[in-house]
């Protein structure tokens, strides 16, 4: 009984993305820093942060998972029309870039992916669950 709960926990364990810890995103014109919960809860204050400075958006960020993993960078955002800030789709993006060494500009904006953004992209988590419902 022992042995079979422990095969279902390392199922369970290599097929589950690692969560997020903690967002801290800086804008240096206002110099404001905030440490946010998730991905959603970060674009929220984005896109809050671009309102006042008119659509125009330049943070550092930094990405803690919960094994201790980071993941920092810039996120630059200029809003065109009723687009809205996405920090995932940011850090998505680059890792994809990288894995197929297209968009080294973008790439280079953020840090962390230990030269295995495959890898990066199968085990932590990128898509926000705590996502308000569409």
């Amino acid at each position: 009984m022992n042995s079979r709960a422990n095969i279902d926990h390392s199922f369970c364990a290599d097929h589950e993305k690692i969560g997020v810890r903690c967002i801290r995103v800086r804008d240096g014109r206002m110099r404001s820093t905030a440490v946010v919960g998730s991905f959603f809860a970060a674009d929220k204050l984005l896109l809050a942060w671009s309102i006042c400075q008119h659509g125009v958006l330049a943070c550092e960020f930094e990405i803690s998972y919960l094994d201790g993993h980071t993941l920092s960078g810039i996120y630059e955002f200029r809003r065109k029309g009723a687009s809205r800030p996405a920090l995932m789709q940011h850090v998505r993006a680059a890792a994809e870039a990288l894995c197929t060494r297209e968009g080294q500009g973008g790439a280079s904006a953020v840090h962390g992916f230990a030269n295995r953004p495959a890898a990066f992209l199968e085990r932590y988590e990128t898509e926000d669950f705590a996502a308000a419902p569409a």
